[in-house]
Order: C-alpha cells, then sequence, then structure tokens
C-alpha cells in the first residue's frame, strides 16, 4: 500500500497538487517509515516549497537509513546549514 501511495503522490506532484502531493508522501511513510525510496522525494518536495524544517527531518531519515548516500547528506549539511532546522 505505500507504493501505491508513493505513486500517487509522484503524480499528484507533477500535476502541481502539492498539498495532495504532501499528503501521500506522509502516509505512504506512515505506512513504511524505513523505504528509503519514499522519503527522498518526500524531502525534496517539502525543500522546493521552502518547508526546510519538514525536508530536514525526512532527510535526516532517508541518511539515518542510507548513510553512504552523498547526495542525501549533502541536503542535510545544506539545510543545516541555511538555518532550516529552525
Amino acid at each position: 500500500r505505500a507504493a501505491l501511495h508513493g505513486s500517487l503522490a509522484w503524480c499528484l506532484e507533477k500535476q502541481g497538487l502539492n498539498g495532495g502531493a504532501i499528503e501521500e508522501y506522509a502516509e505512504a511513510v506512515r505506512l513504511e517509515p524505513s523505504r528509503s525510496a519514499l522519503l527522498k522525494p518526500y524531502a525534496e518536495l517539502l525543500f522546493r516549497l521552502d518547508r526546510k524544517k519538514d525536508a530536514l527531518e525526512i532527510y535526516r531519515r532517508a541518511a539515518a537509513l542510507n548513510p553512504g548516500d552523498r547526495e542525501i547528506r549533502r541536503k542535510v549539511v545544506e539545510l543545516v546549514l541555511s538555518g532550516g532546522n529552525r
């Protein structure tokens, strides 16, 4: 079910329906909190919508699951340095 919510979130995001996309990503992550394939696009959407504190939280979760992912680690550092943790 989480994958279905993630797919729906992606479709909504591509249509510019970001509120619905956020809800669907949140539900997908609630259902499968350790599925990194859902965390990264969710965090990217939050970041693009200037919800930096929320994006940082999700990126940190993704980084904990994928410590070798340099892109995720870079986003965490970028957000911390820009004050996204406030």
